[in-house]
């Protein structure tokens, strides 16, 4: 009897063989190594081991009633939602995305990483953290980082990138 992968076993069978443990008619090489099956259509040679505890699964082994699949934050990947899927979870998800998260320099003596015209004692200083913490949200998974800039040391400057935010 052929049963396709996930389909019920007849009752009254134990062991399931997997297609590819079985052929027609086996080459010379492997004909000591076979067992013969008939049936009233056709007969079939089976390769390989095979028990009852190797290609059946129970309905409910893997995931038992009332237990919990995800704790609360977890990462959503594909495997997670394999598992939501296969439990029938698929609306009922309260999710949030990643937040997206914005970096100033603030500073009236900053100036850009890539300012060439800083000399040593012109009281400037080169933006080296902006660069730095762009990099460690990155490893660490976040991607919608924002880089605001330098921000001067005033009220007006400091202002004007919250409205600036709040417009975007």
């Amino acid at each position: 009897m052929y049963v396709t992968t996930g389909s019920p076993v007849h009752p009254h069978f134990d062991v399931v063989v997997p297609i590819e443990h079985v052929v027609k008619s086996p080459s010379e090489e492997i004909k000591d190594q076979v067992y013969e099956l008939q049936g009233e259509q056709t007969s079939v040679f089976i390769t390989g081991p095979s028990d009852s505890t190797s290609w059946i699964r129970e309905i409910g082994c893997d995931i038992a009633v009332g237990q919990s699949v995800l704790s609360k934050d977890t990462q959503i990947g594909s495997s997670e939602i394999g598992i939501l899927a296969s439990i029938g979870c698929t609306n009922d998800i309260k999710i949030y995305a990643k937040p997206r998260i914005g970096i100033a320099a603030s500073g009236n003596e900053i100036a850009e990483a890539s300012d060439h015209s800083v000399q040593d004692g012109d009281g400037k200083i080169r933006d080296s953290n902006t660069p730095m913490l762009i990099s460690i949200l990155k490893s660490h998974g976040f991607d919608n980082i924002l880089s605001l800039g330098i921000v001067k040391d005033d009220y007006e400057s400091i202002d004007a990138m919250f409205k600036k935010l709040t417009e975007e």
